[in-house]
């Protein structure tokens, strides 16, 4: 067995190891007869943002849906809150839904992990009619539910969905079901007002109001203390390609890349506490590959609908490695 086979096989085992202690809503991917449901009517007939949108076992609300390059997210030791910024992909950009649920079921749902009880499934579909589901970890984004927190019947909290598109795509839809009574149906919600920009918060409103437009804004001259004890550390620059072992984004979880050699590389959790670059299978493309669909083979790097790279397992297709 050649050194990269080694390399694949081991980070196989430890991602094995590695995720069995979370699973995520993308890792509890919805069926292919469910992205197959996309509507077919058209925007214009479907309910808007700011109205409460009933299924079965759920009622959702859109509060908000932005458009932007990149989203806070929390380290994985949440205990420290360090809160930095994810960057989307070269030519992806995020899409955020800000949103209410309310558990209508009878029993507690775990929105954000699917671990511990039912969960909601969520996918937006775009003008160039694609579908995408959720990244990865959304128990990271600040002010979501934690992972295993359980949302009980009656209650409602915030819940903010985040996906990743190419730029030259229009997100239109947004779509979701109960994991258990929802039957593989997805009730859709217009995305009517997307913005391409962060709505503005009431602090940032305040701050605005309470400057004088009348009164003209002197930029306040910053003073720079220089001390003689001041030993300056050269910083490493960041690699120009990915590399094996290597750190990688969150924002490019199940994502494929090159390394320098030519070699296949894929951006998992292997048993690290960030995710690294990992040898890969050569990628099919996107959309070659469903959750669940046939396949033959073993190390064929298909792919879903949003680029994450999928094996063929057993006759069919699962996410890794």
């Amino acid at each position: 067995m050649s050194k990269r086979s080694r390399a694949f096989a081991t980070a196989l085992i430890a991602l094995g190891l590695g995720l069995s202690s979370c699973s995520t809503t993308e890792d509890t991917a919805i069926s292919e007869t469910t992205v197959s449901s996309v509507a077919t009517k058209t925007t214009s007939t479907l309910p808007e943002m700011n109205s409460a949108v009933s299924a079965d076992g759920v009622t959702i609300t859109i509060d908000s849906a932005f458009t932007t390059d990149s989203v806070e997210m929390e380290s994985l030791d949440r205990p420290s809150g360090d809160i930095q910024p994810e960057m989307s992909r070269e030519d992806g950009i995020f899409v955020v839904v800000e949103t209410t649920i309310k558990n209508e079921s009878g029993a507690d749902m775990d929105i954000t992990c699917a671990s511990t009880g039912s969960t909601v499934y969520a996918e937006i579909s775009t003008n160039q009619e694609a579908v995408y589901q959720p990244i990865r970890d959304l128990f990271l984004i600040p002010g979501n539910p934690e992972c295993n927190h359980n949302l009980g019947s009656g209650f409602d909290a915030p819940m903010t969905w985040v996906f990743q598109i190419p730029k030259d795509a229009t997100a239109e839809r947004f779509g979701f079901t109960h994991s258990e009574l929802g039957d593989g149906k997805l009730t859709w919600i217009a995305l009517n007002d997307l913005s391409n920009s962060e709505p503005a918060t009431e602090s940032t409103m305040r701050d605005e109001a309470a400057i004088d437009p009348s009164t003209p804004q002197q930029t306040p001259v910053q003073e720079t203390v220089i001390s003689q004890n001041t030993i300056e550390t050269p910083v490493a620059p960041a690699p120009a390609v990915p590399a094996y072992g290597a750190s990688c984004p969150v924002s490019m979880l199940q994502q494929p890349s090159q390394a320098a050699d030519g070699s296949a590389l894929v951006c998992i959790y292997a048993g690290t506490p960030n995710p690294i670059w990992v040898y890969g299978p050569e990628p099919l493309g996107v959309g070659t590959a469903t959750p669940g669909g046939a396949c033959e083979g073993y190390e064929a790097g298909g792919q879903d609908a949003s680029g994450n790279i999928m094996m063929c397992s057993g006759g069919q297709w699962v996410y890794g490695p």
